[in-house]
């Protein structure tokens, strides 16, 4: 059951104070925009890898919500799966994508993330594919990502990008992917400039200050 309510206005009322709300990968992007490292950039993505994709797109500074408040709902655009059925950007790049590809072969056994990276720097070939697969997919959607909103940078979030190397097995990817699509299309295209998030466990607590100043200019500093 739902209740709608209109939650901000009723908290200004009812601690008689000014008051701001935004949902957390919004936050999250703002504390990089204005604290982080996304200083400086006026236009810039923020993509979120969980056990879903997540983001937010950020231009002129300002959050982009969309018409039906779905800006940065990255997770939700198409791709296709190892066998060239429908699917969703979320479904074929977050950390359970990289499990799901394990299980299939060792159904038997325990896996999350971590195992299956520490694996494929064993020279597991299953993990080994997996993690390349995971590389390529989170690239593409990526790479879709700049050429719809061309923003300056596109910073990684989520637990996976505190791996040691992270955004440069990323860009790598891009790097590569950029190329066959040159190849292909006959003509030059970007490679995103790809960076991982400064603030990890505090992005949301920073952002939700980062947007609250924004729309209070007044409160800064204090």
């Amino acid at each position: 059951m739902y209740w709608y309510v209109l939650i901000l206005e009723e908290l200004q009322k009812c601690f008689g104070l000014p008051a701001s709300i935004e949902n957390d990968a919004n936050c999250a992007a703002m504390a990089e925009v204005t604290f982080g490292n996304g200083r400086g950039c006026k236009n810039l993505a923020f993509v979120v890898c969980g056990t879903g994709i997540g983001g937010a797109v950020v231009i002129d500074g300002k959050i982009c919500h969309g018409s039906h408040l779905y800006g940065g709902e990255f997770g939700c655009m198409v791709m296709r799966d190892d066998e060239g059925k429908l699917s969703t950007f979320s479904l074929q790049a977050s950390t359970m994508s990289l499990v799901r590809r394990v299980r299939k072969v060792y159904p038997d056994q325990e896996w999350d993330g971590r195992r299956v990276f520490e694996e494929a720097e064993k020279n597991d070939s299953v993990c080994r594919a997996a993690v390349s697969c995971f590389y390529r997919k989170l690239a593409e959607g990526i790479y879709n990502i700049q050429h719809v909103y061309d923003p300056e940078r596109i910073l990684l979030g989520g637990g996976i990008s505190s791996r040691e190397n992270f955004s440069d097995e990323v860009q790598k990817y891009l790097q590569d992917l950029a190329k066959e699509v040159e190849k292909a299309a006959g003509t030059k295209v970007i490679v995103p400039d790809v960076r991982v998030c400064s603030y990890r466990k505090d992005a949301n607590l920073a952002g939700a200050a980062a947007v609250f100043m924004q729309k209070y200019p007044e409160t800064a500093g204090r």
